[in-house]
């Protein structure tokens, strides 16, 4: 198997590794670290994976690697009408470190949802969006559920209609 690792940076812990897009982010903050960035080769011919490589990126290393806690937005797509089908958002930014669990819930329980790529921001605080289609009514209750190292409970965050 290819081994590289492009970008080796002394960042001052946490440790972990997060597949952002095509790249393969390793990271472990504290004295000595290293941050190192893999990126998944495509073959010429066919398209399909060769394996881990060398990639080119540009990086800033944020100063500590230190936690963040989550902050938390649910709104829907389109103002709420009783009876007409609509979107759920749940935007969750500014966290670190990546690992999180969100989760939109109807009247408490679970709901079937889409999550967006794990994306960060210029920071490196990370962010995403969990989304889907509901029909609201008068009797349902809508939420959003996060689960976060930097949280000591889950942090429960309603949606509400006129806002």
């Amino acid at each position: 198997p290819a081994r590289a690792a492009l970008a080796k940076r002394r960042v001052t812990g946490l440790a972990g590794r997060v597949l952002i897009g095509s790249l393969d982010v390793g990271y472990k903050c504290g004295q000595g670290a290293e941050l190192s960035f893999h990126r998944q080769h495509r073959s010429s011919s066919d398209g399909s994976p060769r394996g881990l490589g060398p990639a080119r990126a540009a990086l800033t290393v944020w100063p500590g690697c230190g936690r963040a806690s989550p902050k938390v937005q649910v709104y829907s797509r389109h103002p709420a009408e009783n009876g007409k089908p609509n979107y759920l958002n749940c935007y969750v930014s500014g966290f670190h470190p990546p690992q999180i669990e969100i989760d939109l819930l109807k009247n408490g329980e679970k709901m079937n949802a889409e999550q967006s790529d794990l994306s960060f921001s210029k920071d490196w605080s990370f962010y995403l969006l969990v989304h889907t289609e509901f029909t609201p009514n008068a009797v349902d209750q809508y939420s959003c559920r996060v689960k976060h190292v930097t949280l000591d409970k889950p942090k429960i965050v309603k949606w509400d209609r006129d806002h």
